[in-house]
């Protein structure tokens, strides 16, 4: 359903003091609280993430990434549903790599937050897939670990969206994240920090209180704001 203000305020607060993949789960659970979604692959969290942004600000999202060769802005414009028909997460994967087999589950926000906190990503990258092994825990050659990153992929497409870009100043190409759970944060916080300054506008000129002016069409109370700044 669609965003209100007063919503987009309170669930700002509840939100913004909050771990990255804390306000992740917290979003996720506005667009379905009853899935316990610290244990549900990455891949179907960031879907119900993509939908609740398509109810929330529209489909249509434009991606801004600075390009690594001259750092110019470039900005990538998606439509949101094409990826939420992509294939659901698969729960277990058996792969093999030369002469071993090894079995492993999707990540999970659980997953990511128990490595957090490790500055070296290669030594996240380890304590990640030994989470993920469902066989005897062990450490994975340099291969093995390419190997079972890319079949995570494979079996998760959402958890690792990349969009391809051009930068228009120099041309060159590259692949950027998609990260939507900071992006529909993101949104959030600028909505919620409009209103914040909306009411601030309103109450200082006119004396209305908070739920008078929440009560008010956003349109209605732009026109006021107009008013009081001409």
């Amino acid at each position: 359903m669609p965003l209100d203000d007063r919503s987009c305020l309170e669930f700002w607060e509840r939100a913004a003091a909050r771990h990255p993949i804390d306000r992740a789960l917290l979003l996720a659970a506005a667009r379905n609280p009853q899935v316990d979604w610290a244990d549900r692959p990455l891949g179907e969290r960031d879907a119900a993430l993509m939908a609740l942004r398509c109810e929330w600000f529209g489909s249509a999202l434009e991606v801004r990434a600075r390009c690594p060769a001259c750092a110019e802005q470039s900005v990538a414009k998606v439509d949101l549903r094409t990826f939420l028909h992509a294939t659901a997460p698969v729960e277990t994967q058996a792969g093999r790599h030369a002469d071993r087999v090894f079995e492993f589950r999707p990540p999970t926000s659980r997953d990511l937050a128990a490595i957090c906190d490790e500055s070296d990503a290669e030594v996240a990258t380890r304590a990640l897939l030994l989470r993920l092994s469902l066989g005897e825990p062990r450490e994975w050659s340099d291969r093995e670990s390419a190997a079972i990153e890319a079949e995570l992929d494979r079996i998760d497409p959402l958890a690792h969206i990349g969009l391809d870009m051009r930068c228009t100043a120099c041309d060159h190409r590259w692949i950027a994240p998609l990260d939507i759970a900071e992006l529909l944060w993101e949104e959030l916080d600028a909505a919620a920090l409009r209103i914040v300054d909306e009411v601030h506008w309103l109450a200082s000129g006119y004396g209305w209180s908070e739920a008078e002016i929440l009560a008010m069409p956003a349109a209605r109370r732009r026109r006021y704001i107009g008013r009081l700044t001409s």
